[in-house]
């Protein structure tokens, strides 16, 4: 596993991210711009709100690949969705 520094956050992206809730498949160019994923692992410094498990909003073009994950910082995430 990936140990996070900083202010930084490991998130696995979310496969259904190019899909509406009730289904729908969403165009490439609009899955892009905002991407979905789960909290992995958080940096001792990264966002105190941001916990283990979260599903997050973060911008698609953010962030650097790692195998299966993404590493981010906490200022690219958008929000935390409930």
């Amino acid at each position: 596993m990936i140990k996070p520094l900083n202010n930084n956050i490991l998130l696995k992206p979310d496969k259904e991210r190019g899909k509406t809730e009730s289904g729908f498949v969403l165009p490439a160019d609009k899955t892009e711009q905002v991407a979905i994923g789960i909290v992995e692992a958080i940096g001792k410094n990264a966002d105190k709100e941001l916990k283990k498990g979260q599903k997050v909003a973060y911008g698609g073009y953010s962030g650097s690949e790692i195998g299966e994950f993404i590493l981010i910082s906490d200022n690219d995430i958008l929000g935390i969705i409930e």
